[in-house]
């Protein structure tokens, strides 16, 4: 099986790439594992799940201070 490994900066393994055939390989053979691929990962491009933890007021604030330190960054160039 040939496997990719993914580490973090100090070279310490943090995932596992499986050739999509060796997974559906171990699938069929442990089927327990069947539920891994049925769980929903959860959707991290989804922006609607953060709506009202801001007041306007805050969100206004935020917004205005965002702004400001972009400005920065362009006026450093």
């Amino acid at each position: 099986m040939a496997l990719q490994y993914i580490s973090d900066n100090s070279g310490n393994h943090t995932a596992v790439i499986i050739p999509i055939t060796e997974w559906k390989n171990l699938v069929a053979k442990h089927h327990d594992l069947k539920k891994l691929m049925e769980e929903k990962a959860p959707q991290t491009n989804n922006a609607s799940r953060f709506k009202g933890l801001l007041t306007n007021d805050e969100a206004e604030k935020y917004d205005k201070y965002l702004k400001q330190a972009r400005s920065e960054w362009d006026r450093d160039i």
